[in-house]
């Protein structure tokens, strides 16, 4: 095992130092490397095991190896996953819970109390084993209308990869979309958090690149055809606002590796997009943490 993972650094390391070459051969070897999309970059520390995505926004998307490993460590034991490597979902989410895990890891302090609106995920396992917390989740509300919890009993609500899927909650068979249903959601998620509790939202990014080429290749624009509405980093900051919450901090982040754009096929889009625009906040996912 430590030599095939020894050999699969080596030969990323080699293709990334080939990408500028002219010879055909090494061309070919790094275009498929990037029609990939996802590339794993293995260590072996101990019985530690560190998987993390590339990401063509290394600089900015950098995690810290101490935290990665904890987290992703937790991440195999929990789960008993065995062969992380060809385990496709498990690759496909492990950078959104790890950093998703980092944006809330000062907030997990002895004893607090945590709704998840998502309902029951790996996620909330995570956090429910490996902290002395408090984790209840909102399954089966529907988050559209009063939800069956307490007011002012938690100190943290996750509403991670939801919005996205909310309907409105006067909705009729042909209607426009309003927005009542996450405002209800919203208006709920601030009702039961205690003064200065936290909002943590997580939702695809319906401004980031993936998008703007799904239009250029006129195909749907979202991300994933199937989410009732994507959204853009001004859309959820109104939502939250108009809710009652305070912004502490947002970011764009990358989540998806821009689900398999090249690094030429971004770079041929920010030609586009600096025309008529700005190429700022243009990653794949929207975190938000938020205050009541």
């Amino acid at each position: 095992m430590e030599r095939t993972m020894k050999f699969v650094r080596i030969t990323i390391r080699v293709l990334e130092n080939k990408r500028n070459s002219k010879n055909i051969f090494w061309k070919l070897l790094v275009a498929f490397k990037d029609f990939a999309s996802v590339i794993l970059r293995f260590s072996i520390k101990g019985k530690n095991i560190i998987i993390s995505r590339f990401s063509l926004n290394n600089k900015l998307d950098k995690i810290k190896e101490e935290d990665n490993s904890q987290s992703i460590e937790r991440w195999i034991q929990l789960n008993n996953i065995d062969d992380p490597v060809n385990n496709l979902m498990y690759t496909f989410q492990n950078l959104r819970y790890t950093l998703s895990y980092q944006w809330i890891k000062p907030l997990l302090k002895k004893s607090i109390k945590i709704l998840d609106l998502g309902g029951e995920t790996a996620f909330t396992k995570l956090i429910r084993h490996y902290n002395n917390c408090e984790v209840l989740v909102s399954d089966p509300d529907d988050l559209r209308y009063k939800i069956n919890q307490p007011s002012s009993y938690y100190d943290l609500v996750l509403c991670m990869e939801v919005i996205e899927h909310i309907r409105d909650s006067e909705e009729t068979p042909i209607d426009t979309f309003t927005g009542s249903g996450i405002k209800n959601m919203l208006s709920e998620a601030f009702r039961v958090l205690k003064p200065g509790g936290h909002l943590f939202l997580t939702t695809p990014n319906v401004c980031g690149w993936k998008n703007i080429y799904n239009l250029i290749d006129e195909s749907h624009p979202f991300m994933y055809a199937p989410h009732h509405r994507e959204f853009s980093y001004s859309d959820i900051l109104k939502f939250v606002e108009n809710a009652g919450f305070t912004v502490k901090k947002w970011s764009d982040v990358s989540c998806w590796n821009n689900h398999g754009l090249t690094e030429n096929q971004i770079k041929e889009l920010e030609k586009i997009v600096k025309k008529f625009g700005s190429i700022k906040h243009r990653r794949d996912n929207l975190f938000f943490l938020c205050k009541k």
